[in-house]
C-alpha cells in the first residue's frame, strides 16, 4: 500500500517538474504596468530554470533603444523576484524584456510625467487635499542640489506654506518632516503661481513628497534623492594590492539581486563594515575550509560588523547551488554575504591576474588594507577577526 502511495507520489512529482521546466511557459507580473516617474516597479516571474542567470532589459519603444540592462539569478524554484526604481527614466512606453533559456518575455509599462496627473499621497504623510498643479524639476537627484517647484490654481497674492516630508520606509507608514518654510519668500503671484527653489540635503534620501499649502488647498508632488556611493578612494588607482582601490564591479548574486562595490561603502553613513572579497570555484581544495569560517562568522557574528563578497569565478548557478547545499551552507541567503557570478572571469583578472586568488580586506572608503594570498591563507575565524580589528582601528575612525 505504502509502495503503490509513494509511486503516485514520484509520478505527480515528475509531473510538476514536467510542467514547470518543459510545458508550462514562463509568466512575469510587473506592477504597476503604468505608474509616474521615479516610481519603483515590482517584478515577479515563475517557470524559470532553477538557478540560471537571466538578463533584463528595458527597451525605450519609440526609439527601441536599451535604457539600462541587467542580470539576474534564478532561485532554486524557478522563481525571479526583485524590483527596479524608474528615477533615470523619462515619460514614455517602455519594454521589459527577459532573456532565458527558455525563451524572451516582455511585458510593457508607461511612465507618465510626474505633475501631468498628480502625486497619490499615503493618508498617513500629512498631506491633503487635491494632488495636481505641482511640477518639480528635477523630479529625482542626489543631496546639495536645487530644485525647482511650480504650483498653481492656488490664490492669488496669498502666503503659503512650503512643506517636505520624508517617507522612512518603503510603504509610508512612518515620516517625518525634513523641511518647513512659511515666509515673505513664499508668496503666489496675481494668478495664483508659486515658483520656489529648495535645496536638498542628506535627510532627504529616499522618497519625499513636497506640498505647498495656501489655507484652502494642499497641492503635492514626489521627490526621490539618492545619496550617490563613493567610489574614487580618495583618487587612488585601482588595483588588487594593498593601499589601492579595490576595482569595482557588479555583478549578479546567488539570491537573485546584483551587487555593485562601490555602493557599499563612502556613503557618509558610519560606522561601515569592513568588507572581505574571495574568490572561489567548486574545484577549488581549500574553499570548503574557508566557507566553514564564513558561514560560522555569518552565524555568530554581530550584524553590520563584515560583509563578504564570495565571488565564483567561470561556474554556472546550477554547479555553485548544489556545491554550496551539499556542504549546508546558507550564508549567500544573507545580503551581507552573497556568492556572486564572475562567469567570465574578467573581474578576477583585475583583481589578480595569475595564480590563486587571494583575499582582500576593504576598509570603509573601498581601499585594500589586507591581502592574504592563496586558497589556504585563511585557516581560522581568529584570524579574520584580527584582520577586521586591525582595519577598524587605523582606518575606520
Amino acid at each position: 500500500m505504502y509502495g503503490i502511495i509513494i509511486g503516485i507520489a514520484v509520478v505527480i512529482i515528475a509531473i510538476l517538474i514536467l510542467l514547470v521546466l518543459v510545458i508550462l511557459p514562463p509568466a512575469v507580473f510587473l506592477n504597476p504596468p503604468s505608474a509616474e516617474v521615479g516610481a519603483y516597479f515590482n517584478v515577479n516571474a515563475f517557470f524559470f530554470t532553477p538557478g540560471e542567470i537571466v538578463t533584463v532589459s528595458i527597451v525605450h519603444t519609440s526609439d527601441n533603444q536599451t535604457i539600462d540592462t541587467d542580470a539576474h539569478a534564478v532561485n532554486a524554484v524557478g522563481v525571479l523576484s526583485f524590483s527596479f526604481i524608474s528615477s533615470n527614466f523619462s515619460a514614455g512606453d517602455y519594454r521589459f524584456v527577459i532573456n532565458s533559456s527558455r525563451g524572451n518575455i516582455i511585458r510593457v509599462f508607461t511612465l507618465l510625467a510626474r505633475g501631468n496627473k498628480g502625486q497619490v499621497v499615503p493618508e498617513d504623510s500629512g498631506i491633503t487635499g487635491p494632488n495636481n498643479n505641482l511640477i518639480i524639476e528635477p523630479f529625482s537627484g542626489s543631496p546639495g542640489m536645487t530644485i525647482k517647484i511650480t504650483a498653481t490654481s492656488l490664490k492669488p497674492d496669498c502666503r503659503v506654506t512650503v512643506k517636505v516630508i520624508n517617507c522612512l520606509n518603503d510603504i509610508c507608514t512612518d515620516n517625518k518632516t525634513v523641511y518647513i518654510r512659511h515666509g515673505e519668500q513664499e508668496f503666489t503671484n496675481g494668478s495664483g503661481t508659486l515658483v520656489d527653489y529648495l535645496e536638498t540635503d542628506n535627510n532627504w534620501q529616499g522618497n519625499n513628497y513636497i506640498s505647498v499649502d495656501d489655507g484652502l488647498t494642499t497641492i503635492s508632488g514626489n521627490l526621490f534623492i539618492q545619496i550617490s556611493p563613493t567610489c574614487s578612494c580618495e583618487g587612488l588607482n585601482e588595483c588588487g594590492q594593498d593601499g589601492c582601490c579595490a576595482p569595482n564591479f557588479k555583478l549578479a548574486s546567488l539570491s537573485g539581486d546584483s551587487v555593485t562595490l562601490c555602493n557599499e561603502y563612502g556613503n557618509g553613513l558610519l560606522p561601515q563594515p569592513v568588507i572581505w572579497i574571495n574568490f572561489w570555484n567548486s574545484s577549488c581544495p581549500g574553499c570548503t575550509e574557508y566557507m566553514k569560517i564564513i558561514q560560522h562568522i555569518k552565524d555568530t557574528w554581530n550584524k553590520g560588523v563584515l560583509k563578504v563578497f564570495t565571488i565564483n569565478a567561470g561556474e554556472d548557478p546550477a554547479t555553485v547551488t548544489k556545491f554550496l547545499s551539499d556542504r549546508g551552507y546558507s550564508f549567500y541567503n544573507d545580503p551581507d554575504y552573497p556568492v556572486l557570478f564572475d562567469t567570465d572571469r574578467t573581474v578576477k583578472g583585475r583583481y589578480q591576474p595569475g595564480g590563486d586568488p587571494p583575499h582582500y580586506f576593504l576598509d570603509n572608503k573601498g581601499v585594500i588594507r589586507k591581502t592574504k594570498i592563496g586558497y589556504r591563507s585563511i585557516s581560522t575565524e581568529d584570524e579574520v577577526r584580527a584582520i577586521v580589528q586591525e582595519i577598524n582601528n587605523k582606518y575606520n575612525q
